[in-house]
């Protein structure tokens, strides 16, 4: 049940493991269950054959019992229900164990199947874009996309000619839902590719690969089964304590995780249940601002967060990353003076 669980947080957090390079973490995970697996179905099959032996005692303290009240004749009819089912109880948690041992000899296949999955893949090589993608070093950071057309399969056209440039500093993308807005942040990182047009990335950042510049931070975000630290050391392993409470500060989050029973410390739980939406929404930002890349994309981030954390973050984003390029999709109503440029979508 725990493999399952986590097989489906995975999957509804792929987009965070590919954005983040977390592949390994996740697959050390896997590895811990599939172990722990493998150890309970050794222990089970050494248990099966005691089964067997203590089923063996059982049906001979039954002949026993049948002998004796035969021979004896003096049993009541209550005093021979009550021997039979005691010994009949006694061998239930026998069979239980004997049905469980088969239940889990049936997940082997599928752990085999997950194992080989894992093997053949290769999240440290580097992605190869399609001719749609152009990376040039240059002097200045800017993102220029020319005719972009994308359409999902069997339906309306997203993008279509579409174009738009950004240059360093924070760029606010407003519209309605469903107007593209976060499409247009996951065609900018790669996670989905355009039929047609190209998306041109000019980077003072020699040599550094087209995916280590960008940080999407999704509204859905994935978490370890973790401490809150934890998960934001996976971004960057150098990271402590006292630089994560100095940007709590900064953002204005600070007295927010405080107020945990065990403050960064405190466990996500699994699936993050042990935490609030807005709590999980600020892990994920801050994950994004510790990464610290020239290119952050930040998609819908002010949902479930209070005006008082919103301009705190705005804020410590506006002027800390000004010589980088940030780019916010947002429904909401936020304050123009943040941003170098608004764009309705």
């Amino acid at each position: 049940a725990s493999l399952l669980s986590y097989f489906i947080e995975i999957m509804s957090g792929k987009k965070d493991i590919f954005i983040y390079k977390l592949f390994q973490p996740a697959k050390g995970q896997i590895t811990n269950y599939t172990d722990k697996l493998k150890d309970e179905i050794k222990t089970g099959s050494n248990l099966n054959g005691l089964n067997a032996f203590v089923t063996e005692i059982l049906l001979l303290l039954f002949s026993v019992v049948v002998v004796l009240i035969l021979y004896l004749d003096n049993f009541t009819a209550a005093e021979i229900i009550t021997l039979v089912s005691g010994i009949t109880l006694l061998n239930l948690p026998i069979q239980n164990l004997h049905h469980f041992i088969i239940d889990m000899r049936r997940v082997l296949p599928s752990m085999r199947r997950v194992e080989s999955l894992l093997e053949i893949i290769h999240p440290d090589k580097e992605l190869e874009f399609n001719h749609h993608y152009l990376l040039k070093d240059s002097g200045e950071l800017s993102i220029k996309i020319e005719n972009l057309y994308f359409q999902y399969l069997d339906s309306a056209t997203i993008f279509k000619d579409f174009n738009k440039s950004f240059t360093k500093g924070f760029h606010l993308l407003k519209g309605a839902n469903g107007r593209g807005k976060s499409t247009l942040l996951e065609l900018l990182v790669g996670l989905r590719m355009p039929q047609s047009g190209s998306i041109k990335i000019e980077s003072p950042y020699a040599n550094m690969p087209y995916t280590d510049l960008f940080c999407l931070v999704q509204q859905d975000s994935f978490l370890f089964n973790d401490t809150i630290y934890n998960n934001l050391k996976l971004v960057a392993p150098s990271l402590d304590k006292e630089y994560c409470t100095s940007l709590m500060k900064a953002c204005n989050i600070y007295e927010i995780f405080q107020k945990l029973d065990e403050g960064i410390d405190a466990k996500v739980g699994e699936d993050s249940n042990s935490l609030s939406g807005g709590e999980r929404q600020l892990i994920s930002i801050l994950r994004g601002l510790i990464k610290d890349a020239p290119i952050l994309l930040l998609d819908e981030i002010t949902n479930n967060l209070p005006e008082s954390v919103i301009d705190g973050l705005l804020k410590y984003i506006c002027t800390k990353r000004k010589d980088k390029l940030t780019i916010l999709v947002s429904h909401q109503n936020l304050d123009g003076k943040y941003f170098n440029t608004i764009t309705n979508i």
